[in-house]
């Protein structure tokens, strides 16, 4: 086997990005895969002339983003590529005001349009099954004026964990933290049940029928109710402020 390249040193002792750049590239260079072992700390402060203390903060930071994992007694090694702990950071560091949650709606309506073809194509029964029970309860909700914003959201859940690509459903949990998390929780109310309630049924219609088209023009209908609900309360924010 070629000798292992090593980490050249660096100057600046207190920069932990910088040793956890090295270390990425280190990994890079010698083409670690996931469960090789990195270095000991003691060869990695070594290597790259700092102290231990100032490697294991930087390893520890490594851990936090997924790129490696620790074995306790036995070291650390390369984790398996994983973009959960970028996608929790992600939806961790969103602001959630008016215009947050615009542009990340504009983001949503994009992916669930573009992936409607895709969900039809892979659609079964099981799934239209657990559509139509989620509509029958988002209906139930609206005869008793209760908000179904989490049965709306599993909806669109069921639509699109057929397609099988997990980094869009990944997302879509995200957008729910969004819903969730939002410093005004009536941004995510509809202001009709009934409306909204029936572009979902509208939606599920065009599932059903395998018209990919009329789903997508049907998407793109149910988001501008989200849409022009997010501008009037923008516009409303406005007034507020310049009326103090």
């Amino acid at each position: 086997y070629p000798p292992m390249k090593t980490i050249q040193p660096i100057q600046m002792l207190s920069v932990h990005v910088e040793i956890q750049n090295r270390l990425k590239e280190y990994i890079i260079a010698n083409n670690l895969q996931p469960d090789d072992p990195l270095p000991s700390e003691p060869q990695l402060a070594n290597q790259l002339g700092v102290s231990r203390a100032v490697v294991r903060e930087a390893l520890r930071s490594l851990e936090a983003l997924g790129v490696i994992y620790s074995r306790r007694g036995a070291g650390r090694y390369v984790s398996q590529f994983n973009l959960n702990p970028i996608l929790q950071n992600l939806s961790y560091g969103m602001l959630y005001d008016v215009e947050d949650l615009q542009e990340i709606i504009a983001v949503r309506e994009r992916l669930e349009v573009g992936f409607i073809a895709d969900a039809i194509s892979a659609m079964d029964e099981d799934t239209l099954y657990q559509m139509r029970q989620t509509l029958e309860l988002m209906e139930k909700k609206m005869h008793t004026d209760e908000d179904f914003l989490e049965d709306d959201l599993t909806f669109h859940r069921f639509l699109y964990q057929v397609t099988g690509n997990r980094l869009l459903i990944k997302l879509l949990d995200i957008f729910r933290e969004v819903y969730q998390n939002l410093h005004n929780q009536s941004l995510g109310v509809a202001r009709s049940l009934e409306v909204e309630l029936r572009n979902h049924q509208q939606i599920l219609q065009a599932i059903e029928a395998g018209d990919a088209k009329l789903a997508q023009q049907r998407l793109a209908n149910h988001f501008d109710g989200i849409k022009d609900r997010l501008s009037t309360a923008q516009l409303e924010n406005k007034n507020g402020n310049n009326t103090n």
